[in-house]
């Protein structure tokens, strides 16, 4: 398994997109890896694979809208 592989199958063990803030650093740390080169695969395992980080940024925008709505 190369670095990639393996960064990849400890993000997702991680939680993937929903892994704890901090993670890719401790990753980056453990592989030997520049932070800047996990972040750089990251991105293209999402574009890849097209997971919709923002679905979920917009579901918050919309509920945090019907907050502000149900308060008047």
């Amino acid at each position: 398994m190369d670095k990639k592989e393996e960064f990849l199958s400890l993000w997702e063990k991680a939680g993937g997109v929903n892994a704890e803030k901090g993670i890719l650093k401790k990753i980056a740390k453990k592989l030997k890896v520049p932070e800047g080169t996990i972040r750089r695969w990251k991105s293209e395992h999402i574009k890849k694979n097209k997971v919709n980080v923002q679905r979920t940024n917009e579901q918050n925008e919309r509920s945090e809208n019907e907050h502000e709505h149900n308060d008047e």
